[in-house]
Formats: structure tokens, C-alpha cells, sequence
């Protein structure tokens, strides 16, 4: 008896055991289905948030497509008046079937984001690849790349920016065994690169023009081993928007033959731009480091090359203030655009093209002369009586220093690599000139100037003429650098030596300068010395070496390099 008892209370002590653990667990369970509640709430906003923005991406590809299908009929509108009573109506049929059929590509189309092809190179060892960039629908820009697959596959050359990382990419993506992956994520990065691009320019994108056609210049039209097929009809569709120019472009940076022309998008005008027509463009040393991927223009402005040119106004963009009309004689200061048949231009850079020059000399002033005027006014602040020795007194810039130097009253002192030259620039004003090649320019300053040197240097040349720039400048005087045709790199007692003479070492450039620093320099230069190029007889000339086509650019490239020219290199936009 006494034992069972004892067995039933052992019993019940177990059971107050388990609801004793029991209890204590629940508020474990509790707490554990109440973060699995909290995980699935948060999992549940998630795809809520995702579904609200493919719903703000659906509605913005909706309204795109409207934008497109009025754009498309308004062009089939136009079209129909012009034409309607000239075509047969069988010829009427195709023109609207054709131009159905472009609607119906192009709002299957619009949600691209771009494309490559593949081809062969023309010796079979590689393939050339060509990557179309888009933002928000709309083509920006196209990349290129050689890829050599025998004896080893390897990246020959490129034009694709250094921001993106494209060694890291072929690693990444294994090229060698899988091409098509790693071209699949580059264009992933090229196409990310392209939108925070376009979204800093902070203006809208214009609508894709190029045909296909023209799209791959540098590749050759054999078999294709790959193809985003979509980007054909992309670029067919869109291209009856295009306003078409031609303009010389680089895909790959490198030689002269790097140089293509081929059919771009006419510029879009911004407010307080002009659109000039373009007869004439002048060569400059920028271009060739340009083409060679040395000097990128600055952000925002035209990759096509070109700093000077000289033509008719053409239209005018909302806000324009100043007086310039349709057909207006201009020439402009570019930063960039200038090898094309049309550009845009801010107002103020703009000056009108004296009455006794042709287009090709006045595409010979603007970059040339005002950065000239730059260097001697602005920058060294010439004074009357002053001695300047200029580096390269028979280029560009020299020829127009020389006579600038005459007009503000100081005396004018050259180098030059050969006796031509120097009678060039002798002809034109200079007091002395110093073939470089064949004696010390030193020398001969101290001999014209009795030992006192020269108060102004305009030196292009750098690195390697340093020692005798320094000992070439006069006490207190100012060294003028604006270019490094020489080389970058200094070695010796520079500072010491420059420090002796109480010198000033100056550096400047154009290109990079604000807008309002042009349009003030612009001013000056239009209201101080333009009127001298119409003087009877004028006292100031360019001096044009010689004109090329738009077709023969690629030659005049060449001719600069050999260092050849007397004077400003001009290309024939219109000839």
C-alpha cells in the first residue's frame, strides 16, 4: 500500500516536471515564431516594393511607346503629303506596309538596352566586337575591341573606357573558354557606365539614328559568329528619325588610319547654342593626342574632334540673346565637334568671319589665334618693349604670336627647324629667329638682346628644353608652358636655376577653360584685335599651310606629324 502511494506521488512529481518544462518552452516558441512572422513581413514588403517599381518601369515603357507611336505617325503624316501625289498606289502600299512594319519593330524594340556583334577579322586570327550602349531606351554610344584567338586569345586593342574593369572581366568570365559570357557581361557593365553617364549630363538622350550599316566601320562583313539580332532591327527602325551628317570619327585610338568617316546624328541644339554649318575645320597638335586617347575632351562635350572651325549659321536654339541670324559668316571656338558637317556652339563663342577672308582662313583664327592672345595678354601680361622668344614660330600658334607680339608693341624672337621657316616667320614680323636644329637658340638670345635674355617665353616644347628656356630668360621673366611636345619629364636643377633668374613658370590651357572664361577671352580678342584682319591693307593674316578634304583627313593627320607645315593645316568640309 505504502508503496504504490509512494509510485503515484513519483508519477504525479513527473508530470508537474514536464508542464514545468513545458511552460518554459512556449515563450522560446513564441519569440521564434514571432521573428519567422517578422522574416516573412519583411520578404513580403520586399516584392511588394519590387512589384511597385515593374509597375513605375511598366508605365514609363508605356508612355515611351506612346511617345514613339505619335512620333512614328507624324513622321508617316509628313511623309504622305510630300509624296502621296507623286507614288503609284501600289507604291503607296509598300511605303505604309514598310512603315507599319517599322512601328511594330520598334515598339517590340524600345525595351532594349543595346547590342553587339561579332566578325572576323580580315586575317582570320581574331574577331572585331562591337558594343551599342543605350539609356533608357535610347542608343548613346558604341565601343570596339579586337580579340585575337590564335596562337593565344587576347585583348589586342580598345576604345573602351578605363573606368571599366576589362582584364578583370576576362578572368572573371573565363574568355578563352566562353567568349559569349564575358561579352555578355561587359556590354552589363558598358550599358551601367553609359546610364550614369547620361544621367550627369543631366539632359535627355536623342533617339537612336544610326544604321546598323554604319554602325561597325572597322569590322568586315563576313560571317558573323555571334549576334544580338535584336539590335539590327533597333537601329532599322529607328534610323528614318535621323538628321544625318557626316562626321570623322575614332572607334580605336591610334594612328591616322584610326580615322573614320562615316554618318552621325546632326548635334541637338541646347539653350543659348547655335548650329553652325560647317565649311571649314583647322587642325590642331590637341587633335592628334586626341585621336591617340591621350586628351579626352571634357565631360560632357562632343567626342568627335575638331577645335576650330568656320561657316554659316544654320538654326538658332531657344535663348539665344545676340544678333546672329540664318546664313550669317561665323567662325567658333569648339570643344570639340569640329570634324563633322554641322556643330553647336554656345553664342558667345561665336565671331563673325571678317569680310575679306574665306572660310579657310578664318577656320585658321579661333583656337590658334586666342590662344595666342591667351598666353601673351592674359597669362605672361605683356608689356611694351618687351623681348618674347617663340618655340615654334612657324605653326599655328607661332605664326599668329608673332604678329600679336608686333600689334601690343613688343618684339617678337623665333626657333624653327629649318631656314624656311624661320624667312616665314622673319616675313611676318619676327626680329630674329634661331634654327634650333643647327645652333643655340641661347646664343642668339643674349646676342640680340646684349646679354639681358628674353622677358617671354611661349614654349610648347617642355621637358627637353628646359636648361636652355632658364638660361634664355631674362631676370624676373615669365615662362609661358602650353604643351609638352618634348617630353613631360624634368631632370636637374630646375628649381634652383629658375629660382636664380627670380623666374615665373606659367602653364595654360584652353580647352578646359569655363565657358565664361571663353566668352570673356572672345570679347577681348573680338573687340582688340579682329578688326585688324579687315584693316586695308590688314595688318594680320593666318597663315594656311595647306587643305585637305573631309575624305583625306587622315592625310592631313600625317602631315602634321612630319612636322612638315608652315602655318595651319585646314580641312574642306565643303568643298
Amino acid at each position: 500500500m505504502e508503496g504504490s502511494c509512494t509510485k503515484g506521488v513519483l508519477n504525479h512529481l513527473d508530470v508537474l516536471k514536464v508542464q514545468a518544462r513545458s511552460r518554459r518552452c512556449q515563450p522560446q516558441q513564441q519569440q521564434q515564431q514571432e521573428q519567422e512572422q517578422q522574416s516573412r513581413v519583411k520578404e513580403l514588403k520586399a516584392k511588394v516594393a519590387a512589384l511597385r517599381l515593374q509597375r513605375e518601369q511598366l508605365s514609363a515603357e508605356i508612355q515611351t511607346s506612346k511617345e514613339l507611336r505619335s512620333s512614328l505617325d507624324k513622321l508617316q503624316e509628313h511623309e504622305g503629303e510630300e509624296e502621296m501625289d507623286q507614288e503609284s498606289e501600289e507604291s503607296q502600299l509598300l511605303r505604309l506596309m514598310t512603315r507599319h512594319t517599322q512601328l511594330k519593330d520598334l515598339l517590340n524594340a524600345h525595351r532594349l538596352i543595346g547590342g553587339y556583334d561579332v566578325v572576323k577579322t580580315r586575317e582570320g586570327k581574331g574577331v572585331c566586337v562591337s558594343l551599342a550602349t543605350a539609356y533608357e531606351g535610347v542608343y548613346l554610344d558604341t565601343y570596339n575591341l579586337q580579340i585575337d584567338l590564335k596562337p593565344t586569345v587576347r585583348i589586342v586593342r580598345h576604345n573602351i573606357p578605363p573606368v571599366i574593369p576589362l582584364n578583370s572581366l576576362a578572368e572573371q568570365h573565363d574568355m578563352k573558354r566562353d567568349l559569349k559570357t564575358f561579352l555578355d557581361a561587359l556590354h552589363r557593365h558598358l550599358n551601367a557606365f553609359a546610364g550614369r553617364k547620361q544621367q550627369l549630363k543631366l539632359v535627355k538622350p536623342q533617339l537612336p539614328l544610326l544604321r546598323s550599316n554604319e554602325m561597325h566601320p572597322i569590322l568586315q562583313s563576313q560571317r558573323f559568329l555571334l549576334r544580338n539580332t535584336r539590335l539590327t532591327a533597333w537601329h532599322r527602325c529607328c534610323s528614318s528619325f535621323a538628321k544625318m551628317m557626316r562626321a570623322v570619327c575614332v572607334d580605336v585610338y591610334g594612328g591616322p588610319e584610326n580615322l573614320l568617316l562615316r554618318s552621325v546624328p546632326r548635334p541637338r541644339l541646347r539653350e543659348g547654342e547655335v548650329l553652325i554649318k560647317v565649311h571649314a575645320a583647322a587642325l590642331n597638335r590637341a587633335d592628334l593626342l586626341q585621336r591617340r586617347g591621350l586628351y579626352p575632351p571634357p565631360p560632357g562635350e562632343s567626342d568627335i574632334i575638331g577645335l576650330e572651325v568656320a561657316g554659316t549659321v544654320e538654326t538658332l536654339g531657344s535663348g539665344v540673346k545676340m544678333n546672329w541670324k540664318p546664313d550669317d559668316k561665323v567662325m567658333a571656338l569648339l570643344c570639340g565637334g569640329g570634324y563633322a558637317e554641322y556643330v553647336s556652339v554656345p553664342e558667345e563663342l561665336l565671331m563673325p568671319v571678317p569680310s575679306n577672308l574665306t572660310f579657310c582662313q578664318a577656320a585658321a583664327i579661333p583656337e590658334a589665334w586666342l590662344t595666342a592672345f591667351q598666353l601673351l595678354v592674359s597669362v605672361a601680361q605683356l608689356k611694351e618693349g618687351e623681348v618674347v622668344l617663340a618655340h615654334a614660330g612657324a605653326s599655328g600658334v607661332g605664326t599668329a604670336a608673332v604678329q600679336l607680339v608686333r600689334l601690343l608693341g613688343g618684339v617678337p624672337l623665333v626657333t624653327a627647324g629649318s631656314p624656311e621657316k624661320l624667312k616665314v616667320a622673319e616675313e611676318l614680323g619676327a626680329a630674329a629667329g634661331f634654327n634650333y636644329k643647327r645652333e643655340s637658340f641661347v646664343q642668339g638670345v643674349h646676342d640680340f638682346t646684349g646679354g639681358k635674355g628674353a622677358n617671354v617665353i611661349l614654349d610648347c616644347i617642355g621637358g627637353q628644353n628646359w636648361e636652355q628656356n632658364v638660361s634664355s630668360l631674362a631676370m624676373d621673366g615669365r615662362w609661358v608652358l602650353y604643351g609638352t611636345m618634348g617630353g613631360r619629364t624634368v631632370e636637374g636643377d630646375l628649381l634652383g636655376k629658375l629660382l636664380s633668374k627670380r623666374g615665373h613658370l606659367l602653364s595654360s590651357l584652353l580647352r578646359s577653360r569655363s565657358l565664361q572664361y571663353k566668352a570673356d577671352l572672345v570679347k577681348a580678342f573680338s573687340h582688340r584685335v579682329l578688326p585688324y584682319f579687315s584693316d586695308q591693307p590688314a595688318s594680320l593674316r593666318p597663315v594656311v599651310d595647306s587643305t585637305f578634304s573631309l575624305e583625306d583627313i587622315a592625310d592631313a593627320h600625317r602631315h602634321m606629324e612630319a612636322n612638315s607645315n608652315v602655318g595651319k593645316i585646314v580641312i574642306n568640309v565643303i568643298s
